[in-house]
This record gives C-alpha cells, sequence and structure tokens, in this order.
C-alpha cells in the first residue's frame, strides 16, 4: 500500500511540508535518530488472530525510547500497553476510535510526554532482555529442566 499512501499524503500536502516521510529501510544505527522526531507511535493492528497473539518488537523500541504510544486494542499489544497510563488504546480497525485516541494528544504534549515517560519505566522493568532470561529460567526450573 505504500504507493498509494504515498499518493495520498502528496494530495493532502504532507510530503512537502514533510509531515509524512516515507523512509524505507533504515540502518539501525541511525535508528534513534528517527524515533527522537516522532511525537506519536501509532500501532493499528487488525483484530486477525496473529495480531491478538503475537507483540510486535517495534512498540518495546518506541517505549524504550520514551515515546508515546497509541495500539489497537488487540490481546498481544494490550499485555504491554495500559490505557492511560504507558499509552493509549482503540478498538481494532475503527478509524474513528483511531482519531479519538489520537486528537486529545496531538495538541497535548505535556500527556505525550507522562505516557513516553510511563511507557519507558514499564519497558526498563519488565521487558529488557535480563528480565526475560530470569523468568524464563523460573519456567524452566519449575519444569524441572534447570536445577
Amino acid at each position: 500500500e505504500r504507493g498509494a499512501l504515498e499518493e495520498r499524503a502528496e494530495e493532502l500536502g504532507l510530503r512537502a511540508g514533510r509531515a509524512a516521510i516515507f523512509t524505507g529501510r533504515v540502518p539501525h544505527a541511525e535508528i534513534e535518530a528517527y524515533y527522537s522526531i516522532i511525537d506519536l507511535f501509532v500501532v493499528p493492528r487488525t483484530a486477525d488472530r496473529v495480531s491478538q497473539l503475537v507483540t510486535p518488537l517495534k512498540p518495546y523500541e518506541a517505549m524504550a525510547m520514551q515515546r508515546c504510544l497509541v495500539v489497537s486494542g488487540v490481546g498481544a499489544l494490550l499485555e504491554i500497553v495500559q490505557d492511560g497510563e504507558t499509552g493509549r488504546s482503540f478498538t481494532p480497525e475503527d478509524p474513528a476510535a483511531l482519531a479519538d485516541a489520537l486528537e486529545p494528544l496531538l495538541d497535548d504534549p505535556g500527556e505525550r510526554d507522562r505516557l513516553g515517560r510511563n511507557a519507558r519505566a514499564w519497558v526498563l522493568e519488565h521487558r529488557t532482555w535480563e528480565r526475560n532470561g530470569a523468568l524464563y529460567r523460573e519456567v524452566y526450573e519449575r519444569l524441572g529442566a534447570l536445577r
């Protein structure tokens, strides 16, 4: 859909003002620079089974970079975003609900900052490699695989 999205952004005048930037692939070393200019990180996943079960890694990166997160209310994303605390959520596949979640945040940098700070604190407490390793070790020990 990239071509159609670029065309639509052009029609709306978003490309000329650089409000919409289509980066394509970005080298890993440059990712921090891109995240630093994001006001809102939006993950509009559908209500498909895979979206309910599989959490993408990009939201964790955005949270670690203290970005404000807005996600579809699918199971996998609601495990990491507590609405009003570490981000906002909206009904999947509902453009009006997405707009309702985004609109108040567009004009409220203080709220975006608060949600971003909370998101970073949550991800540092719950989703570091060290924390994940400890959780997996506990599971394997309970199963008798490690002693």
